[in-house]
Parts: C-alpha cells; structure tokens; sequence
C-alpha cells in the first residue's frame, strides 16, 4: 500500500483562504479560462492513464479492463461533456413567461457559489473525485478536494499531479484522515457537493432572476419612485387602485361585470394590451402567440382579439 502524506492541519485553513482569494479575483468570470481548467483536468487523467490503473490495482486490485471502464473512461467523457456545454450551461435564460412582469424581460443568470467543498468516496476514486471538480470550476467555483485516505495510492496520485495541471488558486487537494476532515468542516464553505456532470454543474450554481425595465415601462411606473408629488400620486392610484364594479341597486337584478375584480378600467386595459404586444414583438413570442395566451386572464384575451 502507498503512504499516503496527509496535509498538516494548520495549513488547511490558509489553503481555504488561498481558494477564496483566488474566487475574489474574478479569474473564473471568464468562460474561457474556465473551460481551459476543466480540459486540464482530463489531460491529467489521460496523460497519466497507467499510473492511475496502477494506483487502482494497488487500492482495490480492480483488473485493468474495470478500472478503464468503470472509472478512467467514464472520468473522461463526463469532463469533456462538462467542457463542450459550459457556455451553454453558463448561457442566461429566460425566465417562465408571465405577463406581470413580461415588459422588464426577467432573466435567469447562472452565477458561481464561491470556495466550494468535495469530499469523494472509494468505490470510483478517480471518477467521483475529478467529476464533481469539473462541474464546479465550470460554473465559476473553487474547489477544494478531500478524496478517501482509504484509496491512499490514488489519493496521494492525485495530491502530486494537480499541482502540475491547474492553478492553485483554483483547485487544491488536501489528503487526511479524521483530524484533517474534522478541521475542513469546521471552515465556511459556499457548498459542498458530490454529483458528477450537469448536475454538478447545477449543485454548484446559484440562479438569480433579473428584470431590465425597458425605458417606457420606467416612464409609465416612475411615479414609484422620490420625489412623491401630487400627479404621481394620481396616476400610482390610477395604476394601483382597483375600479369598482357598479354600486348593486336595491331591488334590482345584479349582473356582474366580466372585468370585476380585475380593478381596470378600459384605458387601462387598451396599455396592458399594447404593452403585451411590445412585449412579444420584442421577444420573438407573437409567432407563438397561441402558447402564451392561456397565461394570460380571459378579460384580456377577450380584448385582444386574437
């Protein structure tokens, strides 16, 4: 059995520092240094393919064909999945259509957690190691790796080659037994996480939903904001306040308005309906009106017409 060199515990907490240093620098904004670290780490794997068989049979005394199969080749191609789809992964989406907020065109962007932790089990050292790695450089994390002290040659393995592919201020590998563990998880980490592929990539994401107003929904709403004066009042009560349905006279049938309870009246109504059409002129979406109205309240599909 290899030795396996554990990390000294009081260097563990300045390695912690060093990623989050390396995080607060911004470098992995940058797609392209991103993908260049993920495509590293599969060149670490295959440059170095024999030594980590070797280090399998050492560990487990798997049979070359198994450990090729089960462990290096599936290393391999979920790495390189991670790293052809990472722009698209990263790429913002649109958020659910809603005709509330349809206008400020809400966004979902895709942003990293921060200093993230992996600690990795025994059965696929290699696989569940470097997998859950990829996927959290891809979306712009630092990783820290804790792989298993009970697969010590591919540990160690690890420990002395990481260094040689990717930069320190990005992935770390810290080997160890209880001691060392104990005093990782005593440090803050953004997240922890071990699944491989996209959702590794989505464990180590954080979503957060945008709205960019356009310059005439601002201008239609802008008595929100200081300073308050007297027309803005009328016009936010205008927009805010609900109209009445018809007083009920005593006595008399009541029929209710179709539009009760939607509080607009018919101007109001004719802005909503040409700032829907803005909208999904806009967005591409008025060749695929037919899908968007169901969202939209039947009192308004009504004067719309379509």
């Amino acid at each position: 059995m290899v030795e396996l060199v554990y990390t000294p515990v009081e260097q563990i907490e300045q390695i912690r520092t060093d990623l989050r240093n390396g995080f607060n620098s911004k470098s992995l904004q940058n797609l392209a240094y991103r993908k260049s670290q993920v495509l590293q780490l599969v060149y670490l794997v295959q440059d170095n393919t024999q030594a980590f068989l070797d280090a399998l049979k050492t560990d487990l005394n798997r049979p070359e064909t198994e450990s090729h199969l089960g462990d290096i080749n599936n290393t391999i191609v979920n790495i390189l999945k991670t790293y052809h789809s990472l722009e698209a992964w990263a790429a913002p989406e649109k958020a659910p259509f809603n005709y509330q907020f349809a206008a400020m065109s809400p966004t979902i962007r895709k942003e990293p957690k921060g200093t993230v932790l992996v600690i990795s089990p025994f059965n696929y050292p290699v696989w569940l190691s470097l997998g859950p790695v990829a996927g959290a450089i891809a979306a712009g994390n630092t990783v820290l790796l804790k792989p298993s002290e009970l697969t010590s040659a591919v540990s160690q393995l690890l420990a002395d080659l990481v260094p040689k592919y990717i930069d320190a201020d990005v992935f770390r590998v810290v080997n160890g037994a209880i001691p060392e563990t104990s005093k990782i998880l005593e440090l803050q980490w953004d997240h922890t996480g071990q699944h491989v592929g996209k959702y590794s990539f989505d464990t180590f994401t954080h979503l957060r939903s945008t709205l960019d107003s356009p310059g005439w929904v601002d201008k239609l709403i802008g008595g929100r904001y200081p300073p308050y004066t007297a027309k803005k009042l009328k016009t936010l009560n205008a927009l805010q306040l609900p109209s009445l349905p018809a007083r009920p006279v005593k006595g008399a049938a009541f029929k209710p308005n179709r539009a009760d309870g939607y509080g607009f009246s018919a101007k109001w109504t004719l802005v909503l309906a040409v700032a829907v059409a803005a909208v999904l002129v806009n967005s591409n979406l008025s060749a695929n009106f037919k899908g968007v109205l169901p969202y939209l309240p039947g009192w308004v599909q009504s004067h719309l017409r379509i």
